[in-house]
């Protein structure tokens, strides 16, 4: 991925938030981390490779991280300082947003921004929505409030809508796993420890029905999220499903807050962690992300009625709020993941067919997959819009029903409202990408734990290397 050349007027903000010359227009990765993997072979999934990364650290031991993350202890909360206040003060609410904000790279000065608009959006609604941040700063420390160390905060409404940042630190139990994660000073906020880490402990110290996770940061589909120049570090799939289970409680709404995240590999992650929804990009997102005082005020709407509010309005309401926003923002899609099983069915039987009907070494097929809708990453194209071309130029009537099946699936698994853009071609696009290479499969899309593994589709993107069938 790249970083968009920013213009002189870009991402400009009031003089004390202003960004950097360097602050990106986009959240797409720097050229150095747009791909942490190993060289792609060139004979499909023939080639061994290794993460080019090395295994994360587990934070309390130094050992390499085991296969199962081990579950956090959990600690008496500590007496909170000035500015400070005790879990046990937050009131129980029917929702927590959990929101993961990884600035500790070059989104530093929008998590600043983000962290405000929340405030002037309300924060929290006392009894009915906890917004809890683990914010991880990077370099830049300022007067109005943003700290170069991590911190775990209760965000509240900010009555002068000021710059200043006037939300308060939750006083995190010192022997407590997150606590010692904090006592550092500096988090790995790539690590899934840390992540599980802070929720467990947000989970076991204050009181929630329901909990949303917003993974703020870089993203990059199925590669992985939460990017983290010191020590240099993100979470892929596969640790980012076990960060996200077994815990004391279920995660309702799995949410992005970053580029490229809307894609049926992470979809599968969220359902394989138990979550109900998953919110997110197919597309770029511009460095602004998304509106939180905007979006907190859709939410407060919906706090207002009588009845309770739902996993599926709540994300919907970021949808619609993305929706509302710039032109820059392209894509942002809702897939309810209950009836995944579903689509990845229809998938399996759609991904039977072509490779009965030649797989991408047929003409047709190929074209179809060639020029079918792709994103900034050019490995990830829209499945629907993929399926609707080959429905509408094959002769193969198995595959033909095959194709019209799984785009009736996705209409129903995923829907898509932020369709925007100077380039028509956003019209086309139906929700959920897929890993789609023009060459050889990365060997890492088959790494252990992946919950796309046993997807018949594995099978078709083999075959661009294949011997030629027709």
């Amino acid at each position: 991925m790249r970083v968009q050349n920013p213009s002189s007027n870009a991402a400009q903000r009031s003089s004390s938030t202003s960004p950097s010359s360097s602050t990106p227009t986009t959240k797409a990765l720097p050229p150095s981390r747009s791909n942490e993997l190993v060289p792609k072979p060139t004979d499909g999934f023939e080639s061994p490779a290794s993460r080019s990364r090395q295994p994360s650290k587990n934070l309390l031991t130094g050992d390499s991280a085991s296969q199962a993350l081990a579950t956090p202890k959990p600690g008496t909360p500590a007496t909170p300082a000035a500015n400070t206040i005790s879990p046990k003060d937050i009131p129980a609410a029917d929702w927590t947003v959990f929101v993961h904000l990884n600035a500790d790279n070059n989104l530093e000065d929008f998590g600043k921004d983000d962290l405000n608009e929340m405030e002037a959006g309300g924060g929290s609604i006392e009894g009915k929505l906890n917004m809890i941040a683990l914010v991880d700063g990077g370099t830049r420390k300022d007067a109005d409030g943003w700290n170069t160390s991590s911190r775990l905060m209760y965000v509240t409404r900010d009555p002068n809508n000021s710059s200043k940042l006037t939300s308060k630190e939750i006083a995190v139990d010192p022997s407590s796993d997150l606590g010692k994660m904090l006592a550092k000073g500096e988090i790995d906020s790539g690590s899934p420890e840390v992540l599980r880490a802070a929720l467990d402990y947000v989970q076991r110290n204050t009181e929630s029905k329901h909990y949303m996770v917003d993974l703020w940061d870089h993203g990059n589909g199925w590669k992985g999220v939460s990017y983290d120049d010191n020590p240099n570090s993100s979470i892929d799939m596969p640790e980012l499903q076990k960060a996200l289970s077994g815990l004391p409680q279920k995660i309702d709404v799995v949410a992005a807050d970053a580029c490229l995240m809307a894609t049926v590999e992470v979809a599968d992650t969220a359902k394989a962690a138990g979550a109900d929804y998953l919110v997110g990009s197919e597309e770029l997102e511009p460095g602004t992300g998304w509106d939180y005082k905007d979006l907190l005020g859709r939410m407060n709407k919906l706090f207002a009625g009588k009845e309770p509010v739902t996993a599926e309005q709540m994300s919907k309401a970021i949808q619609e709020s993305y929706a509302a926003g710039p032109r820059d923002n392209v894509t942002m899609s809702v897939t309810d993941l209950s009836k995944l099983d579903g689509l990845n069915s229809k998938l399996n039987s759609f991904s039977d067919a072509l490779v009965k009907a030649g797989g991408l070494q047929d003409k047709t097929i190929r074209q179809a997959y060639d020029k079918s809708l792709r994103m900034d990453d050019a490995d990830q194209m829209d499945l629907g819009d993929f399926a609707k071309r080959v429905s509408n130029s094959t002769k193969d009537t198995a595959l033909k029903a095959a194709a019209d099946q799984l785009v009736a699936e996705l209409a129903q698994t995923t829907t898509a409202k932020s369709a925007k853009g100077a380039d028509s071609k956003w019209t086309a696009q139906t929700g959920l990408t897929i890993y789609a290479p023009k060459g050889g499969v990365d060997a890492q899309y088959k790494q252990t734990g992946s919950a796309w593994l046993n997807s018949h589709w594995n099978n078709v993107i083999k075959t661009y290397n294949a011997t030629r069938v027709s």
